[in-house]
């Protein structure tokens, strides 16, 4: 029972849908009443334009004005194009005969079929009146040349061909100027032409070149025998000589290493003769080709002929070689290394600027991660209190240092302050930034020891003023710059006099070379 309702309802739905739908109402306007709607008479309007677009199909021009009459005239005005189709049967059985004997025209002249095919009725009526007219003008001239009725049709352009034949070779016996241009070769129509036709074409061929105008008046002339012979005898000395001079340009190309004379050799005679000009007017410099040469030879032979090569056609400057050289030298050991270390390729500037980056981020994240552990564990270190009670004057370690902070002024001096408190200040700053006069000053002997000592520009610091902050050190490092001159104890002395200059009795030893010194060597291993 369910399933009943179900399905009903669901044809309800649909059938509610089908109804509504404004896509069937646009399109059948108010003959659609949904399900209702006469659907017979609808598929019968459908049957008839199929059969519409059969009877006139859409690709023929000539049916979209009776297409397009069948389809948008009033039922009355077909009506009455139906009522009248009877009387015109007689028209239409006239047509067939001008359409059949139109026909057999364009069988018989088959230069005019295509009016069968897509000719108007115009076309048609233009090309017969034209074509009578044509006939007409045949048979004027027929008649004209007094040709026997009894020859055939076929035969008439053959007569009057022979009928020009025979005029033509009459006006070649009678012409008095061609017997005298040809001379005593001329046979009238027996003439052999094959000479005359070789003479036209050297003549034409001399006047239409590339030569002065000159020499063509020089050569078409009665003398043109003689001159011609002279010509060929001058033209094959002139190849002789364009022989040797090519023979002889090879050999100087061969022996100058220069293809310049192989290139002129073959082009202008004057380039060779200003290519010799030149060459001679610079013989001077014979010692500087030479070497110029040896150097080449020498290029090749170590494989860097490719690279001279663009120097000499002036694809680089001379003052570019070396840069190209390099150039060619890294470019073919980088490709050598990508070679053998496959993986570098997949390497690019992107991903190297990235890993540089990644570094440098890296780089400055332990340094602060180096600073924060190192405060880290001097906070963790042990800070002395002190005394804390009594007389500010017995106060010692934090107990001093946290008095003193607290004042605005009248503090006591470093020297007693470092004195009084040097453990408390050692545990919270374990590093002392002091230059030697200050170790002396506000450091008390034997009262501080560093573990560690480093001494900066030692080579500028006297021995004597490094002993103290060298004896408060377990381990020292002494860096400097053994090419600087030592230091001079000039400025200590007083003197009046301005010219005095520092001189070597005036200059000390250096702590660097005195550490040089006792350890063997001039201090350079201490050097940075």
């Amino acid at each position: 029972m369910s399933t009943s309702l179900r399905t009903l309802g669901e044809f309800t739905g649909r059938r509610g849908r089908f109804e509504a739908n404004p896509a069937y109402r646009d399109l059948l306007g108010s003959h659609f009443q949904g399900v209702a709607t006469p659907w017979e008479d609808l598929h019968a309007v459908l049957l008839w334009y199929e059969q519409i677009f059969v009877a006139l199909p859409e690709h023929q021009t000539q049916s979209e004005p009776f297409r397009r009459l069948v389809f948008t005239a009033r039922a009355e005005h077909l009506k009455s194009i139906k009522a009248t189709l009877g009387p015109a049967q007689e028209h239409r059985q006239a047509l067939e005969q001008i359409v059949t004997r139109v026909g057999d025209f364009t069988r018989k002249v088959p230069n005019q079929r295509a009016l069968m095919i897509s000719g108007s009725f115009e076309d048609i009526l233009s090309s017969l009146q034209m074509f009578t007219h044509e006939i007409g003008d045949a048979l004027k001239a027929v008649d004209a040349a007094s040709i026997s009725d009894d020859l055939c049709l076929a035969d008439v352009s053959g007569a009057i061909a022979a009928a020009q034949c025979r005029t033509a070779i009459a006006n070649v016996q009678s012409n008095p100027g061609l017997a005298a241009l040809i001379g005593p070769s001329f046979r009238g129509v027996n003439t052999d032409i094959e000479p005359i036709r070789h003479t036209v074409k050297f003549a034409e061929t001399i006047a239409s070149g590339s030569l002065p105008q000159q020499t063509v008046t020089w050569l078409l002339c009665p003398e043109y025998g003689a001159r011609l012979t002279d010509l060929r005898t001058w033209l094959t000395g002139a190849a002789e000589c364009a022989t040797k001079l090519t023979a002889q340009g090879e050999e100087l190309a061969s022996l100058s290493g220069s293809a310049s004379w192989r290139n002129v050799a073959g082009g202008s005679w004057g380039g060779l003769q200003a290519l010799a000009a030149y060459a001679l007017a610079k013989s001077n410099d014979l010692p500087e080709w030479n070497h110029f040469l040896r150097v080449q030879i020498e290029s090749r032979e170590k494989g860097l002929s490719r690279l001279t090569a663009m120097a000499e056609d002036r694809t680089l400057e001379p003052r570019q070689l070396p840069a190209a050289f390099h150039y060619v030298f890294y470019n073919t050991l980088a490709r050598s290394v990508f070679t053998e270390h496959a993986d570098l390729s997949q390497v690019t500037g992107v991903t190297q600027e990235e890993l540089r980056h990644q570094f440098a981020q890296a780089d400055r994240e332990a340094i602060r991660l180096y600073s924060e552990r190192v405060a880290a564990l001097i906070d963790l270190r042990y800070v002395p209190p002190g005394n804390p009670s009594g007389k500010v004057s017995e106060k010692t370690e934090m107990s001093l240092l946290i008095h003193e902070t607290a004042k605005q002024k009248k503090h006591i001096p470093i020297r007693q302050l470092l004195r009084r408190s040097a453990n408390a200040l050692v545990a919270l700053k374990p590093c002392f930034m002091m230059g030697p006069l200050s170790v002396a000053q506000y450091l008390a002997p034997g009262q501080l020891k560093f573990d560690f000592v480093v001494m900066d520009e030692a080579s500028q610091l006297k021995p004597e003023d490094a002993i103290g902050a060298l004896a408060r050190g377990g381990q020292v490092v002494i860096v400097g710059d053994p090419k600087q001159l030592p230091p001079t104890n000039f400025f200590d002395r007083v003197s009046l006099d301005t010219d005095d200059e520092v001189s070597d009795e005036t200059r000390t030893a250096g702590v660097l070379r005195a550490v040089g010194a006792a350890t063997g060597g001039n201090g350079a291993g201490f050097a940075e």
